[in-house]
């Protein structure tokens, strides 16, 4: 990884190599984007890709309570490499597909580093059916969760991921898995089917644990105006999922079997659904708007780890909700954007066969707290390959998050 971050930094600290001619730049945001998912549209040529993103933010993150804690990286205050993700994704030899009577198989690896450390964070395999609208994709990717989740990060409108996708997927779900994606036609709308077998890899479980993750999209375009809905369930069964109930840093990044101090055994229910909406205004631009709403229920055991025996702390049941909305304003040429986002969330927890105040110290405790965030965006596209983004949130009501600015400069190059 070492060399990889020589290439990072001599990204960041000039634009020498592309003006070399070695490196092209990602297409701009609205254009098809090979790093964002294992659904996106694919080129015929392998595509070696380079993001960063490099920020100066004024504050830390905030601690997020009230919530089972995520594997989420720190948003430490100062300046920063915040992170860099390498790429590489293929058309597979055409002796493969013809061997399964595929039309195409992609494969693609991605390395990512945040907060000092780095790791695999998909690897996977496509094959493609034309002629039935079908995809089957095989390995750890960024499943369909939302608008969001199987979106990179460089792709999103708004840098920094909204509420509800920290405190359930911890920013983003890289999970291994099975993904079988259909669309269809009806009626003038199109339909597309997507349905998950996960692994659960994210829950950090020290078992075997099976997830079920199931989509439904909708896109319909009534003159000008284009309409995408979408509705989701998730299902999991989960044993030993380990955590740092009281670890109250803002930083909950771990790996697996790292050591954990609680865990949880249980069964995870979770549904979403969304809507989004664009209209062009011809040469003054383009309005969008986005909103999402997702409910979670968790029922199960808590219990801490000494040497080889167990230690019962509670019975949990753990209801909670979140949702976001976001408008944003673009100019034809994508140069300019300028939007604004609003975060809440909720949690209820309950827990019961416990003598004593032992949650009281933990994550599970939010005080009462129903945390809101209303975030201001400006992005500015300085380059084909360089985009500077500035937001500015403020916690409404809500203690442990001041106000704060935060600078973000991406890059990203094809070569």
């Amino acid at each position: 990884m070492k060399s990889a971050l020589m290439i990072i930094l001599t990204c960041i600290s000039g634009q020498a190599l592309a003006s070399a001619g070695h490196l092209s730049a990602a297409p701009s945001q609205g254009s098809v984007n090979h790093h964002g998912s294992a659904n996106s549209d694919q080129s015929t040529a392998t595509i070696w890709q380079l993001d960063t993103d490099l920020v100066y933010r004024q504050k830390s993150g905030p601690n997020m309570l009230g919530f089972l804690p995520t594997n989420q990286h720190q948003e430490s205050a100062g300046l920063r490499l915040d992170h860099a993700d390498l790429s590489v994704q293929r058309p597979l030899p055409e002796t493969l597909s013809q061997a399964i009577n595929s039309d195409a198989i992609f494969g693609k690896l991605a390395l990512a580093y945040h907060s000092g450390s780095s790791e695999l964070s998909e690897a996977w395999v496509r094959n493609d059916w034309h002629t039935h609208k079908l995809q089957l994709t095989a390995g750890k990717y960024l499943p369909r969760i939302g608008f969001l989740n199987h979106q990179h990060q460089h792709a999103q409108t708004f840098i920094q991921s909204p509420l509800v996708n920290k405190v359930y997927w911890g920013d983003q779900l890289a999970d291994a898995g099975i993904n079988l994606q259909l669309q269809q036609q009806f009626a003038g709308w199109q339909i597309n089917h997507s349905l998950n077998l996960l692994g659960g890899d994210h829950l950090n479980s020290k078992k075997n644990t099976l997830a079920g993750l199931y989509q439904l999209e909708l896109n319909q375009r009534f003159a000008g105006l284009e309409v995408t809905a979408l509705a989701n369930g998730y299902y999991a069964d989960v044993n030993d999922r380990g955590m740092f109930l009281f670890d109250l840093s803002s930083n909950t990044h771990v790996h697996t079997n790292s050591g954990f101090t609680e865990f949880f055994d249980g069964k995870i229910q979770h549904w979403g659904a969304g809507i989004q909406l664009s209209y062009p205004m011809n040469h003054l631009g383009q309005l969008s708007y986005q909103g999402e709403y997702s409910q979670r229920q968790e029922d199960g055991r808590l219990y801490s780890r000494s040497n080889s025996a167990s230690s019962d702390i509670a019975e949990l049941t753990l209801n909670s909700q979140g949702q976001y909305h976001q408008l944003w304003w673009s100019n034809s040429s994508q140069q300019l954007q300028l939007g604004m986002r609003y975060d809440y969330l909720y949690s209820d927890t309950e827990v019961s066969n416990t003598s004593d105040n032992k949650l009281d110290d933990s994550r599970l405790n939010n005080a009462g707290n129903k945390p809101q965030r209303l975030t201001w965006m400006a992005t500015m596209q300085l380059s084909r390959f360089q985009k500077l983004q500035l937001l500015y949130s403020d916690g409404q009501g809500w203690q442990s998050y001041p106000a704060r600015l935060e600078i973000h400069l991406q890059q990203s190059f094809r070569f």
